[in-house]
């Protein structure tokens, strides 16, 4: 089988029965994306303990922007990792491309593999993008030098962005190494690590 036939695509229905349906933002986070409030409220349904990062963690600290797609670090003992695979193989999630273009199916809703994500894998050093029945996914890497789950929870701060939904975000300096972590993530180990050393 070819690499592009080993693909395949499936067509997401955000509000089809049995669907997740996006809690309505609390007053001045409006602009967050329901997609990224359907996957926290998931998240907390399903008791994960976690640190929002990456542009979601951005749009709830900056009240700008549509938060997408929604990123987290999860807390790294046993039982929260084998709660985080259980519940992604629930949700079908499967690794998608950073682009449909890259596998020559532009426009389409495409994933590489749909199998179930594994402890080793949440805790290792490539990121993981996710697509799931209804929202995509960001598990952030954890390469050598980042910040400990310990150090990522002590600097975040709850935030209340709608009715029961208070996950705890990161703060603002993490926020941005996270960010500067994605945007670098092809580039060699050495600037990576001149990243994190500048943190």
């Amino acid at each position: 089988m070819t690499r592009r036939e080993s693909l395949f695509m499936f067509s997401r229905n955000r509000n089809s029965a049995g669907g997740f349906h996006a809690p309505a933002p609390a007053p001045g986070y409006e602009h967050l994306s329901p997609e990224a409030l359907s996957a926290l409220q998931w998240l907390s349904r399903e008791r994960i303990d976690y640190v929002v990062v990456g542009s979601l963690a951005n749009a709830i600290r900056l009240r700008a922007g549509a938060g997408l797609p929604a990123t987290i670090v999860p807390a790294p003992y046993g039982r929260n990792l084998d709660r985080v695979s259980a519940a992604l193989a629930s949700v079908k999630a499967g690794i998608r491309p950073v682009s449909a273009a890259a596998v020559g199916l532009a426009g389409a809703d495409v994933v590489l593999a749909r199998r179930r994500i594994t402890a080793d894998e949440l805790l290792g050093s490539e990121r993981l993008t996710l697509r799931c029945s209804d929202f995509d996914l960001d598990i952030e890497a954890r390469p050598e030098g980042v910040p400990s789950y310990q150090d990522l929870l002590f600097d975040a701060s709850r935030v209340e962005i709608a009715a029961g939904l208070s996950p705890e975000v990161a703060s603002l300096e993490h926020i941005k190494l996270y960010l500067e972590l994605r945007r670098h993530s092809a580039a060699s180990p050495t600037v990576t690590q001149s990243l994190l050393a500048a943190a």
